[in-house]
């Protein structure tokens, strides 16, 4: 008996977990290149006082992704202050993830 009343275990069954083996797996993020924001026609300026902790956070968020497709912890930094300076703050990383993308694609 457990210390409900009741002689179900405490801990879940693998059973219950069965919903995560039905969940779709996740689309892959499509391949963005290891560049500079410059390098592709991304101006950028310094970041006023108020955009650099938004920079510094969206970098984190991304920072893993990029660096495992092969990006220098400087072009992490830089793609994000870059978003910030062009977009703003307020951003997912799939999102810049986008925009990067976006941007590294042939203007034409």
């Amino acid at each position: 008996m457990d210390d409900r009343g009741g002689t179900e275990p405490s801990h879940p069954s693998p059973a219950g977990f069965a919903y995560l083996r039905d969940m779709a797996e996740p689309e892959p993020t499509p391949a963005v290149t290891p560049t500079e924001p410059r390098d592709v026609g991304v101006s950028s300026r310094e970041l006023r006082t108020e955009e650099i902790e938004p920079a510094r956070m969206l970098a984190n968020d991304v920072r893993e992704g990029l660096l495992a497709a092969g990006f220098s912890e400087e072009e992490v930094v830089d793609w994000a202050r870059a978003y910030v300076v062009e977009v703003g703050e307020g951003t997912t990383a799939d999102e810049l993830i986008s925009w990067i993308r976006n941007r590294e694609q042939p203007r034409g």
